[in-house]
Formats: structure tokens, sequence, C-alpha cells
């Protein structure tokens, strides 16, 4: 990192030595491939072509979701933000509380990571409910599901102002009484 320094009238600047690493770009390829008939193509009523480039598509979308989650980084697959080194977390053995959340968001705040638009909480959906019941110090509800409901109630329809997206990709186990479950914040216009 440069050095910064205040000086005197006339005084000479030290010089800083920068240093540089490198990150290496691997392309990765990510494929589907469905065979169907060209007679299924000419006589089907329905728009066959259209509903498989919908599948198609939908199909490689979860696939990048769940490989920017977790990737193993494997020579044919994405490394996931786990994997990354560059990721926080807050060990929980019950459902998250505000200040859990908060650690989150410090975190990134305090490794100066440069604030945007695409700071983002990515959660399961079922959580997007039971997050409904985390509150602040003074009781108030810190997040809503829905517009709706959040200008109904006067709940936030964000989470500590940013944003959120509920994805079936984000891990959960399902298994009573814990129910664990990952949850990820993070500035995800760095994912490349």
């Amino acid at each position: 990192a440069p050095t910064t320094q205040w000086l005197g009238e006339n005084a000479t600047i030290s010089a800083s030595d920068a240093s540089y690493g490198q990150i290496q770009l691997i392309a990765k390829k990510l494929a589907s491939l469905v065979v169907i008939s060209n007679e299924l193509l000419e006589d089907s009523s329905h728009d066959v072509d259209k509903y498989l480039r919908e599948s198609i598509s939908k199909s490689l979308r979860l696939e990048v979701d769940r490989a920017i989650l977790y990737g193993n980084g494997t020579d044919t697959q994405p490394r996931g933000v786990p994997e990354s080194n560059l990721t926080y977390a807050v060990a929980l053995n019950a459902e998250p509380d505000y200040e859990d959340l908060v650690t989150l968001v410090s975190q990134l705040e305090q490794a100066n990571v440069e604030e945007d638009a695409s700071w983002r909480w990515i959660l399961h959906p079922r959580d997007k409910y039971g997050f409904r019941n985390i509150q602040d110090g003074n009781g108030a509800f810190v997040f809503s599901a829905n517009a709706l409901e959040a200008a109904t109630l006067g709940v936030p329809a964000n989470l500590f102002g940013y944003g959120w997206k509920a994805s079936n990709t984000v891990a959960h186990d399902g298994v009573a009484p814990n129910d664990e479950t990952d949850v990820f914040f993070g500035k995800w216009s760095d994912v490349i």
C-alpha cells in the first residue's frame, strides 16, 4: 500500500514500494445438451423449442448460482464464495439474531470493502420468513419478506438498508432442532 505522510514545506516525499500479486483466471465451461427429434419440434402443437430454451436457461442459471455459492474450485468448476478466502462468517447455533446480522455487515465495513449497489443478502427462501421475527435492541422488527407487508406494517423491505435475494441453491439441512442454513452477505459485483 502507498505510504501517506504529512510533510513540512520543501520536505522530501518518501517513495513507497508497491507490491503486486497475481490472480490467475481459468476459463470454465458450463453446458447443457438436450436431444430431441426433429419430428417433435416440427409436429408439436406446443412451442417445444421455447419450452426447451427456457428450461435450459433456468438450469444454467441455477447451476451458476450454486457454483458462485458452493463451487469447489476444481479444474472444471469455479471456486465458490466460501472457498475464496475473502468471506466472513458468524458461527450460529440457532436462528440468527440482530447482532449476528450486524456482525456480517460490520465485517465488510471493517475490511474497507467499497460499498456499492451490489451489497446484498442471499438466503434460503424459508429464511426470509424466519427473519421477520428478528428485532433490533429497541424491539423494532428489522425485516419484511415483501414490499406490501413492509408498507402495511411500516417494516423495512430490505435488511439493514441492503437488498436481498432468496435462492433455493442456498444450503439448509432441514433437520430439527437446529435446521442449519447459510446466509450470505457481500459485494456481489466482485464475483467474476
